[in-house]
């Protein structure tokens, strides 16, 4: 088989918009499985929990194809529960588990000891705030790092071991991998981990590159001086209210800091004098309660008044897709 033959049509996560058929070659999986193996440092010795689907690109690249360029045990579940995962992380010595957060925020609802081996947990796939990171760490008794990619390009950037471990961070680029800031601080990244294009899309495919080859990700982000991405949010996700821009992922990080507070996740409305009105759906700790006017005060002291949310849902539990990510489009049209 040809290197630049088609190996995959991995589609989108559809969470801010359709879903497209991203296609992708044999050279990117092999060549950047093996540079993320690089990267990360995986081996023979390892043990990877398989909680994630196989069928996108997260679980594809990070537990399949990953575990077998290193020659790491694999353990898979057939469906994510929390307190099964808990379980086969002690049982099964793993050493190394992928997640998406809202898996991390369901483990951190399980009491019980650490796992005994589990060296560090990978989150990708959404952003994680700095206090769900936190009590990750403490329940689970490791590093969780971040990692940033998309199903176009997989892993660009990683906060691999053995450099100190930075929350907030998705790290430096993978081997061979190029990541910039363009314009308007939207994240454009080049290299052969990234698609071919969309399948039978050339009009999609022309928009997400430019002429250099780069492809355009939707993210805004910064580096800081140490050479490590960060990732503000999504371009689609912004939320403009009154001409003032709110970015959800700094709100839903301020209030998962509140200790009642177990997932949340910040949309905007439709708003005839605004334009857009600033609304935050909130999980509750199972053990605890919160109101509205308790999360607004607790929030007044750490984001800009403009962007407070003026309205709050208190939610069972926040639409997942199959791959655990939070459907927002799914949030702003029952807002609507």
């Amino acid at each position: 088989v040809a290197d630049d033959a088609l190996a995959q049509i991995l589609f989108t996560s559809g969470t801010t918009g359709a879903a497209k058929a991203a296609a992708v070659s044999h050279a990117s999986l092999v060549g950047h499985t093996l540079a993320v193996a690089r990267t990360v440092g995986l081996g023979a010795d390892d043990v990877v929990l398989g909680a994630l689907p196989l069928t996108h690109s997260f679980g594809c690249r990070m537990v399949m194809l990953l575990a077998l360029a290193a020659g790491a045990r694999v353990v898979l579940m057939r469906r994510f529960d929390a307190a099964r995962a808990l379980a086969l992380l002690d049982a099964e010595a793993v050493t190394f588990w992928p997640a998406v957060p809202t898996m991390l925020a369901a483990v951190c609802a399980v009491a019980g000891p650490p796992p005994r081996a589990l060296e560090w947990v990978l989150s990708a796939g959404a952003p994680l705030a700095d206090a769900l990171c936190r009590r990750a760490e403490a329940r689970l008794g490791c590093d969780v790092r971040q990692g940033y990619g998309l199903t176009e390009a997989s892993f660009s950037t990683i906060d691999a071991p053995a450099a100190p471990r930075v929350i907030g961070s998705v790290g430096r680029p993978v081997e061979g991998v190029e990541v910039r800031i363009a314009k308007g601080g939207e994240i454009e990244v080049r290299g052969p981990h990234r698609m071919v294009g969309y399948l039978d899309d050339a009009a999609a495919t022309a928009a997400a590159f430019d002429d250099g080859g780069w492809l355009r990700t939707g993210d805004v982000g910064r580096f800081d001086a140490d050479g490590r991405l960060w990732v503000v949010d999504r371009t689609k996700d912004l939320i403009i209210r009154g001409g003032n821009n709110v970015y959800p992922s700094e709100v839903e990080a301020a209030l998962a800091a509140h200790p009642a507070v177990a997932e949340v996740a910040v949309v905007g409305r439709p708003d005839d004098y605004y334009g857009e009105e600033v609304v935050a759906v909130v999980v509750a700790r199972a053990d605890q309660a919160v109101t509205a006017d308790e999360l607004t005060l607790f929030l007044r002291a750490r984001v800009a008044a403009t962007k407070v949310p003026r309205e709050y849902a208190f939610v069972d539990a926040l639409p997942l897709g199959p791959s655990q990510k939070v459907l927002k489009r799914a949030l702003r049209q029952r807002l609507v």
